[in-house]
């Protein structure tokens, strides 16, 4: 996971979200419940980062369990997630050990409200290498990818492809599909094999495709990575 090197890091559609609302900018109907969302993700079966997801005073309680997944994970991603929107969310990278996490997190003030905290390990498997976003309505389909990070989509890095289907349109799915940006042979081998996870029914005509707003990111390796899954209705509109 990098990050622009002009841009500040990190920043996704809930940091955003967050930002505006310090600023009296009301979003409700974007916000979502971060823990919630990881727990979707998971219980999705979508390829993901391994993640565990444990209650502050487990972590504390119980450090030998974190010391095993550091043994997998050199470098790890840590986040505090508070389960009341009046408490702030802490977030670090490049995590190596556990007395570096419990530090962080005792830095954070966490540990002041230990009952109301759980704590996220992600293993990152190294950098990104491409980023994207896909937004799966009832009345088509968006998936944008970017030569960077899921990040950069935020910042209005454009995309080197823009991918639409268009339900509304009558004919083979073909007749639908719009390229916005890109489609070159690789481009639509990337579309197809990242759409293949979301397909529930591949349907020449009408394919049906698991609604929903997700950011997925693209390994050095080229493997595929979903790291966030939205399905609160403001997304599905």
């Amino acid at each position: 996971m990098t990050s622009n090197k002009n841009n500040p890091p990190n920043k996704n559609m809930s940091h955003w979200i967050i930002e505006a609302e310090k600023h009296g900018i009301s979003l409700n109907g974007f916000h979502t419940s971060k823990l919630e969302d990881l727990k979707l993700l998971i219980n999705s079966k979508l390829p993901m980062f391994e993640t565990h997801i444990l209650p502050y005073l487990d972590f504390i309680n119980s450090p030998s369990y974190a010391e095993d997944f550091l043994k997998k994970a050199p470098s790890l991603v840590i986040l505090a997630i508070p389960d009341t929107a009046s408490l702030p969310r802490a977030h670090k990278m490049g995590i190596s050990s556990y007395d570096e996490c419990k530090n962080f997190l005792i830095q954070k003030g966490v540990d002041q409200n230990k009952n109301n905290y759980s704590v996220v390990l992600i293993n990152p498997e190294g950098e990104n290498k491409k980023g994207g976003i896909i937004i799966s309505r009832d009345t088509g389909l968006l998936l944008e990818v970017v030569d960077g990070t899921v990040e950069d989509i935020s910042y209005g890095i454009n995309p080197s492809i823009s991918y639409q289907i268009d339900f509304t349109r009558v004919g083979h799915l073909e007749d639908k599909v719009i390229w916005n940006k890109g489609g070159s042979f690789e481009d639509k081998k990337l579309v197809k094999s990242i759409l293949s996870y979301l397909t529930l029914n591949p349907d020449s005509f009408n394919p049906l495709f698991l609604r929903g707003y997700f950011e997925v990111v693209i390994t050095q390796t080229d493997e595929i990575k979903f790291i966030d899954y939205k399905v609160n209705k403001m997304y599905l509109k």
